[in-house]
């Protein structure tokens, strides 16, 4: 039998990995419920090699072996602070300011800041100094923090 990885997919929203004719779905994190699925440990090697996926934070190992494996390639401790669920975002969002500054600066890939924008505007953050901060850090130059900030029309 096939030795299988646990990838896990902190984030919200769709991913898919096609893999030798094989399509691995993950759903994306939602309310607390963090999507796990197993792959072969080939396709795990080729998406640690040959893809960002994993260095990018998009899909995550949950066992400690690929976690390990992955600390050949990458540098676990900064693909790590580029990796939170909603609720960890929810937290910091919602802590001290200066606290939650120095813990956003920490991160460095856009797609986790994307995410951290998501989040912020999910729980309708309030504070004009935190929106400003957050538009600023993620690097939205051609809208205003009122207009990102708006509420969806639906």
């Amino acid at each position: 039998m096939n030795e299988m990885v646990k990838l896990a997919r902190y984030r919200t929203g769709e991913y898919t990995v096609n893999y030798d004719g094989k399509r691995y779905y993950w759903v994306g994190s939602k309310n607390g419920i963090t999507n796990i699925v197993p792959i072969p440990k080939e396709a795990y090697d080729w998406l640690l090699i040959g893809t960002r996926a994993i260095s990018s934070g998009e899909l995550v190992p949950v066992e400690d072996e690929a976690k390990e494996q992955l600390s050949y390639t990458e540098d676990v401790e900064e693909v790590m602070k580029n990796i939170h669920t909603e609720e960890e975002v929810e937290k910091i969002l919602t802590g001290n300011y200066k606290a939650m500054e120095k813990q956003l600066k920490e991160i460095t890939n856009q797609d986790e800041k994307d995410f951290v924008l998501q989040v912020a505007k999910k729980i309708k953050i309030d504070s004009s100094t935190k929106r400003q901060f957050i538009v600023d850090w993620v690097g939205i130059k051609d809208f205003s923090t009122d207009e990102i900030f708006a509420p969806d029309e639906e």
